[in-house]
């Protein structure tokens, strides 16, 4: 019992830090959007989508490849 009563401070503590990080983080403002901000974030999906375009790709080749390399081992 007297284990628990010397956490108890402790645990208050934390809980009280965390609950006035969310009320703070809770009150910043949004920054205004930029022209520059917005060709930045298109940039950033443009690349992004091309990643995933490349990766699609990538992934058929490969699934090719291994139903050709099982159908000639399948006919040995």
């Amino acid at each position: 019992m007297k284990r628990l009563t010397s956490l108890f401070p402790g645990l208050l503590v934390a809980v009280a830090l965390a609950g006035a990080a969310g009320t703070t983080a809770a009150k910043l403002p949004v920054p205004p959007e930029t022209p520059e901000s917005k060709a930045q974030a298109q940039e950033v999906a443009a690349k992004a989508a091309a990643a995933v375009k490349k990766e699609a790709e990538n992934l058929g080749r490969y699934q090719d490849k291994a139903v050709a390399n099982y159908k000639e081992r399948q006919a040995k």
